[in-house]
């Protein structure tokens, strides 16, 4: 376990820029909520009538997002019982190879450098470490089941 595993595990969201994919058998009113923020880039993916997954096109639907929540409206209704959604989710890396649309906030860096420090010393997050840690992360949680 590394600190960026920690702070993703603890703020359920993905941080280190990864190809993602997310099933839904249910969409409410033409709305995907997707479970982790931000995502970068997408490709969204229904089940059609033979059981074949096909690629919608890109006017077919709108992502909404930004550094906290992450939505997919569908513009355009197969009827499909089930959707994916495949996607560059977290935030940009410090590269300068993409635009930095979703650049580290410096608060989920410094959670991170303090879960480092701690890391590299041995110590595995004790006490007041832990607790300021967690403190700083808070505001980067996503509750995906309405916690």
């Amino acid at each position: 376990c590394n600190a960026f595993d920690a702070a993703e595990d603890y703020t359920n969201r993905i941080i280190v820029s990864s190809m993602s994919e997310f099933t839904f058998d249910e969409v409410e009113d033409g709305i995907i909520s997707l479970p982790t923020a931000p995502i970068q880039q997408t490709k969204v993916l229904y089940l059609d009538d033979s059981g074949k997954w096909q690629e919608m096109g890109d006017r077919d639907y709108e992502l909404m997002v930004n550094s906290h929540v992450a939505k997919i409206r569908l513009l355009t209704d197969y009827g499909a019982s089930r959707y994916k959604v495949v996607g560059l989710c977290g935030f940009n890396d410090y590269s300068g190879e993409r635009e930095a649309t979703y650049a580290l906030p410096g608060a989920i860096e410094q959670a991170v450098c303090l879960m480092s420090e701690t890391f590299f010393n041995g110590d595995a997050l004790a006490g007041n470490a832990e607790m300021a840690a967690h403190n700083i992360l808070n505001p980067w949680r996503i509750y995906p089941y309405g916690g």
